[in-house]
């Protein structure tokens, strides 16, 4: 089944928690330390914290089915913040098509 976006919901807040943690502690292992991968993404977190940040950025979800595998955040004055893939997708294009539809936004991000 291919990948393909939608935008961020609020029973989101878990799955892209887990796709960010899988990233950053499996990807991120190449190039940090244990340390460092902690502080970034510790073992527990605020879902709910997380999930309201989420919504106050603009938030694309890519889903494969129904399984969250990435995601992107562009914030109001157009930063894009966070793009993060779960290792399991990695290499299989889900970051550009995230990032190719983050820069297509019809308002320029902004």
């Amino acid at each position: 089944m291919p990948v393909t976006l939608r935008p961020y919901r609020d029973t989101d807040a878990e799955p892209t928690w887990q796709v960010f943690h899988a990233a950053v502690r499996v990807t991120g292992a190449m190039d940090y330390t244990p340390e460092q991968l902690e502080a970034w993404s510790p073992d527990e977190v605020n879902l709910e914290a997380w999930g309201r940040r989420r919504a106050a950025a603009w938030t694309l979800v890519a889903v494969d089915g129904d399984r969250v595998v990435g995601f992107s955040d562009l914030t109001d004055d157009g930063v894009l913040d966070m793009l993060f893939v779960h290792p399991d997708v990695g290499g299989q294009g889900v970051a550009r098509l995230l990032v190719e539809a983050v820069l297509g936004r019809p308002d320029g991000g902004v």
